[in-house]
Protein backbone atom coordinates (compact mmCIF):
# COMPACT_ATOMS: atom_id res chain seq x y z
CA UNK A 1 0.00 0.00 0.00
CA UNK A 2 2.83 2.40 0.75
CA UNK A 3 4.22 1.87 -2.78
CA UNK A 4 0.84 2.72 -4.24
CA UNK A 5 0.67 5.91 -2.17
CA UNK A 6 4.20 6.97 -3.20
CA UNK A 7 3.36 6.31 -6.86
CA UNK A 8 0.16 8.34 -6.59
CA UNK A 9 1.98 11.24 -4.96
CA UNK A 10 4.63 11.18 -7.70
CA UNK A 11 1.91 11.14 -10.35
CA UNK A 12 0.17 14.12 -8.68
CA UNK A 13 3.43 16.11 -8.70
CA UNK A 14 3.88 15.27 -12.39
CA UNK A 15 0.32 16.32 -13.21
CA UNK A 16 0.70 19.59 -11.29
CA UNK A 17 3.93 20.37 -13.16
CA UNK A 18 2.22 19.63 -16.48
CA UNK A 19 -0.71 21.88 -15.53
CA UNK A 20 1.65 24.71 -14.53
CA UNK A 21 3.61 24.37 -17.80
CA UNK A 22 0.37 24.33 -19.78
CA UNK A 23 -0.84 27.48 -18.00
CA UNK A 24 2.48 29.22 -18.72
CA UNK A 25 2.36 28.13 -22.37
CA UNK A 26 -1.22 29.33 -22.74
CA UNK A 27 -0.37 32.70 -21.17
CA UNK A 28 2.56 33.18 -23.56
CA UNK A 29 0.34 32.21 -26.50
CA UNK A 30 -2.38 34.61 -25.35
CA UNK A 31 -0.01 37.57 -25.77
CA UNK A 32 0.50 36.55 -29.39
CA UNK A 33 -3.20 35.84 -29.92
CA UNK A 34 -3.99 39.36 -28.69
CA UNK A 35 -1.33 40.93 -30.93
CA UNK A 36 -2.63 39.04 -33.99
CA UNK A 37 -6.26 39.86 -33.10
CA UNK A 38 -5.31 43.57 -33.10
CA UNK A 39 -4.16 43.38 -36.74
CA UNK A 40 -6.58 45.25 -38.98
CA UNK A 41 -8.76 43.33 -41.40
CA UNK A 42 -7.69 45.56 -44.27
CA UNK A 43 -3.91 45.59 -44.58
CA UNK A 44 -2.01 48.47 -46.14
CA UNK A 45 1.69 49.20 -46.52
CA UNK A 46 1.49 51.21 -43.30
CA UNK A 47 1.00 48.00 -41.31
CA UNK A 48 4.48 46.57 -41.86
CA UNK A 49 5.66 47.16 -38.30
CA UNK A 50 2.65 45.65 -36.53
CA UNK A 51 2.81 42.59 -38.79
CA UNK A 52 6.55 42.23 -38.11
CA UNK A 53 5.94 42.54 -34.38
CA UNK A 54 3.23 39.87 -34.43
CA UNK A 55 5.47 37.55 -36.47
CA UNK A 56 8.41 38.09 -34.11
CA UNK A 57 6.26 37.35 -31.06
CA UNK A 58 4.97 34.18 -32.71
CA UNK A 59 8.46 33.01 -33.68
CA UNK A 60 9.67 33.50 -30.11
CA UNK A 61 7.15 30.96 -28.84
CA UNK A 62 8.09 27.33 -28.28
CA UNK A 63 6.45 24.73 -30.50
CA UNK A 64 4.13 23.79 -27.62
CA UNK A 65 3.11 27.44 -27.14
CA UNK A 66 2.54 27.90 -30.88
CA UNK A 67 0.01 25.08 -30.67
CA UNK A 68 -2.20 27.30 -28.50
CA UNK A 69 -2.25 30.21 -30.97
CA UNK A 70 -5.74 29.96 -32.40
CA UNK A 71 -5.59 32.81 -34.91
CA UNK A 72 -2.30 32.09 -36.68
CA UNK A 73 -4.19 32.05 -39.99
CA UNK A 74 -4.98 35.77 -39.51
CA UNK A 75 -1.26 36.52 -39.23
CA UNK A 76 -0.55 34.53 -42.39
CA UNK A 77 -3.33 36.36 -44.23
CA UNK A 78 -2.03 39.75 -43.03
CA UNK A 79 1.46 38.85 -44.28
CA UNK A 80 0.07 37.72 -47.63
CA UNK A 81 -2.06 40.87 -47.95
CA UNK A 82 0.94 43.03 -47.06
CA UNK A 83 3.07 41.26 -49.68
CA UNK A 84 0.31 41.80 -52.25
CA UNK A 85 0.27 45.52 -51.41
CA UNK A 86 4.06 45.63 -51.54
CA UNK A 87 4.01 44.02 -54.98
CA UNK A 88 1.90 46.95 -56.23
CA UNK A 89 4.86 49.28 -55.74
CA UNK A 90 6.89 50.13 -58.84
CA UNK A 91 9.56 47.49 -59.56
CA UNK A 92 12.38 49.99 -59.12
CA UNK A 93 11.13 50.78 -55.61
CA UNK A 94 10.95 47.08 -54.71
CA UNK A 95 14.46 46.65 -56.08
CA UNK A 96 15.71 49.60 -54.02
CA UNK A 97 14.08 48.23 -50.86
CA UNK A 98 15.64 44.84 -51.56
CA UNK A 99 19.04 46.49 -52.06
CA UNK A 100 18.75 48.27 -48.71
CA UNK A 101 17.84 45.02 -46.96
CA UNK A 102 20.77 43.24 -48.61
CA UNK A 103 23.27 45.99 -47.72
CA UNK A 104 22.16 46.08 -44.10
CA UNK A 105 21.98 42.30 -43.72
CA UNK A 106 25.54 42.08 -45.13
CA UNK A 107 26.84 44.26 -42.30
CA UNK A 108 28.40 42.43 -39.37
CA UNK A 109 26.48 42.29 -36.12
CA UNK A 110 26.90 45.59 -34.26
CA UNK A 111 29.20 43.93 -31.71
CA UNK A 112 31.53 42.94 -34.57
CA UNK A 113 31.75 46.33 -36.28
CA UNK A 114 35.26 47.64 -36.95
CA UNK A 115 36.57 50.87 -38.44
CA UNK A 116 37.00 49.02 -41.74
CA UNK A 117 33.19 48.77 -42.03
CA UNK A 118 32.86 52.52 -42.67
CA UNK A 119 32.26 52.25 -46.42
CA UNK A 120 29.69 49.47 -46.08
CA UNK A 121 27.80 51.39 -43.38
CA UNK A 122 27.85 54.59 -45.44
CA UNK A 123 26.61 52.75 -48.55
CA UNK A 124 23.76 51.19 -46.57
CA UNK A 125 22.80 54.57 -45.09
CA UNK A 126 22.92 56.28 -48.51
CA UNK A 127 20.72 53.58 -50.06
CA UNK A 128 18.37 53.79 -47.08
CA UNK A 129 18.08 57.59 -47.32
CA UNK A 130 17.56 57.38 -51.09
CA UNK A 131 14.32 55.48 -50.49
CA UNK A 132 12.68 58.73 -49.43
CA UNK A 133 9.00 58.15 -48.65
CA UNK A 134 9.46 54.38 -49.11
CA UNK A 135 11.89 54.12 -46.18
CA UNK A 136 9.00 52.98 -43.99
CA UNK A 137 8.96 49.68 -45.88
CA UNK A 138 12.40 48.70 -44.64
CA UNK A 139 12.04 45.95 -42.03
CA UNK A 140 12.39 47.39 -38.55
CA UNK A 141 15.10 44.83 -37.70
CA UNK A 142 17.19 46.15 -40.61
CA UNK A 143 16.52 49.72 -39.59
CA UNK A 144 17.62 49.00 -36.00
CA UNK A 145 20.72 47.12 -37.12
CA UNK A 146 21.86 50.00 -39.33
CA UNK A 147 21.45 52.53 -36.52
CA UNK A 148 23.27 50.27 -34.05
CA UNK A 149 26.14 49.71 -36.51
CA UNK A 150 26.45 53.47 -37.04
CA UNK A 151 26.56 54.11 -33.29
CA UNK A 152 29.22 51.45 -32.69
CA UNK A 153 31.31 52.67 -35.65
CA UNK A 154 31.14 56.28 -34.40
CA UNK A 155 32.25 55.20 -30.92
CA UNK A 156 35.16 53.24 -32.41
CA UNK A 157 36.12 56.19 -34.62
CA UNK A 158 36.08 58.64 -31.71
CA UNK A 159 38.16 56.27 -29.55
CA UNK A 160 40.60 55.79 -32.42
CA UNK A 161 40.97 59.57 -32.85
CA UNK A 162 41.56 59.96 -29.11
CA UNK A 163 44.19 57.19 -29.23
CA UNK A 164 45.92 58.91 -32.16
CA UNK A 165 45.96 62.24 -30.33
CA UNK A 166 47.39 60.61 -27.21
CA UNK A 167 50.00 58.78 -29.27
CA UNK A 168 50.99 62.06 -30.94
CA UNK A 169 51.47 63.67 -27.53
CA UNK A 170 53.81 60.84 -26.53
CA UNK A 171 55.75 61.19 -29.79
CA UNK A 172 56.13 64.94 -29.18
CA UNK A 173 57.30 64.33 -25.61
CA UNK A 174 59.90 61.82 -26.83
CA UNK A 175 61.09 64.25 -29.51
CA UNK A 176 61.57 66.90 -26.82
CA UNK A 177 63.88 64.63 -24.81
CA UNK A 178 67.64 65.17 -25.10
CA UNK A 179 69.75 62.76 -27.10
CA UNK A 180 71.47 59.97 -25.14
CA UNK A 181 74.76 61.86 -25.34
CA UNK A 182 73.17 65.06 -23.98
CA UNK A 183 71.09 63.51 -21.16
CA UNK A 184 71.71 64.67 -17.59
CA UNK A 185 70.36 63.71 -14.18
CA UNK A 186 68.02 66.69 -14.36
CA UNK A 187 66.28 65.00 -17.37
CA UNK A 188 65.13 62.02 -15.26
CA UNK A 189 61.60 63.36 -14.61
CA UNK A 190 61.01 64.18 -18.32
CA UNK A 191 62.18 60.70 -19.29
CA UNK A 192 59.99 59.06 -16.62
CA UNK A 193 56.92 61.01 -17.76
Amino acid sequence: NIDKLVALEAKMVELEEQAAKEATDKAAAQVVIDKIAALPDTITLDHALVIEEARALYENLTDAQKGYVTNYDKLQKAEADYQAELNKLPPEVLEAIGKVHALIEALPAPANITLENQTAIEEARAAYNALGEYVTYVHSACDSKLVECEIVWKQLYEQNELNKANAQKVVEMIKALPTPTDVTVEDEQAITD
